[in-house]
């Protein structure tokens, strides 16, 4: 369904709950324990990207640059989509629920590759990239 067709509301709550739901894994992972949410707890869908936030133009202030897309909702879905795996990543830690191996180790690793590798071209490149972007990164 096209972002503008989504009630804006739906919409908000959806960014709401996956920022607090962000910002309670950032913290677990700071201080290295479980988040005290449970992730079956949180029955919000990743808000959709929405294009038109991605298209509106970013350009730094202070610096002269070429004026490129903000790409500000692509940022925050993707992120987001990280910090899903940063919690099983502090599952597998904190809380496992079957014998730490190499396997399981490198199906962790796998997780966070193929994250990187199917990341929208918009937010993979770096070379000369909006702050946002970087940070992602």
């Amino acid at each position: 369904m096209p972002t503008s067709m989504i009630h804006p509301s739906a919409t908000r709550y959806a960014v709401t709950s996956t920022s607090a739901d962000r910002l309670i894994r950032v913290t677990s992972f700071t201080l290295g324990r479980l988040p005290q949410i449970p992730t079956n707890a949180i029955t919000v869908d990743l808000p959709p990207v929405d294009r038109e936030d991605d298209d509106e133009e970013w350009e730094a202030y202070s610096i002269t640059r070429p004026v490129k897309p903000s790409a500000k909702s692509t940022t925050f879905h993707e992120s987001s989509a990280l910090s899903k795996i940063v919690n099983s990543t502090l599952q597998m830690f904190f809380a496992p629920t079957q014998i730490m191996s190499g396997s399981l180790l490198l199906n962790e690793y796998d997780k966070y590759i193929t994250w990187y590798q199917r990341l929208p071209p918009v937010v993979a490149r770096i070379d000369d990239a909006t702050p946002h972007v970087l940070c992602l990164q």
